[in-house]
């Protein structure tokens, strides 16, 4: 038997507040497909 289970995490803040230190922290604990959206606009 095989368990599977979703789990979405948002991870929202300010430009240059520490953003990607975090996500890349996350990332490896979390097995399977991992999807980084990083929507950076430069205006």
């Amino acid at each position: 038997m095989a368990l599977h289970s979703q789990v979405d995490i948002f991870i929202l803040g300010i430009r240059r507040s520490g953003n990607h230190a975090i996500s890349n922290w996350l990332i490896p604990h979390y097995p399977g497909v991992v999807r980084y959206l990083n929507n950076y606009s430069s205006r």
